[in-house]
């Protein structure tokens, strides 16, 4: 899939700002290899420490969830870091990332996976309660969060566009 990219889109008209955009991006990446390191060391400790008890396959999903965040940081990495000494492959991961259709396109499916997400939160509010109070409690938290976001960012987005 050329082209596709989780919550992209941009506004930028050069390569120069293209370039502070990805150098941006980058920073977050940083942030993603850390949260991965964080989850990873936290599954070893819980795992050598002794001091908390987490079954096998909890220690596993956060291990694997960290490996996979710090692989994903630095794939995504080395590929910005290719991408913004090379000039030409700047320009069209430019113009691919200003097209207003792939805007558009990137935009619906985002509405699409929320409004997706919204209803599997409500049907575990309505149903994981049977099993356990705190997924029911857990998601009703879950959908509010998610509620008051949208509305905040609503908000804030309709004052400054």
């Amino acid at each position: 899939m050329k082209g596709f990219c989780l919550f992209s889109g941009s506004k930028v008209t050069n390569n120069e700002e293209f370039r502070k955009q990805l150098q941006a991006k980058n920073k977050c990446l940083l942030g993603l290899i850390l949260l991965g390191i964080i989850s990873a060391a936290a599954a070893y400790y819980m795992e050598f420490s002794g001091k908390m008890k987490v079954d096998d396959y909890m220690l596993g999903v956060y291990c694997g969830i960290g490996v996979g965040l710090i692989c994903s940081g630095i794939v995504f990495l080395i590929r910005n870091k290719r991408l913004m000494k090379d000039e030409e492959k700047l320009k069209e991961a430019r113009l691919q990332v200003t097209d207003e259709r792939n805007i558009e396109i990137g935009s619906r499916a985002l509405r699409m996976a929320a409004f997706v997400l919204l209803i599997v939160m409500y049907f575990a509010f309505l149903f994981g309660g049977l099993y356990d109070p705190m997924i029911s409690k857990l998601m009703s938290c879950m959908i509010c969060l998610f509620l008051i976001v949208y509305a905040i960012a609503w908000r804030v987005l309709n004052k400054h566009m």
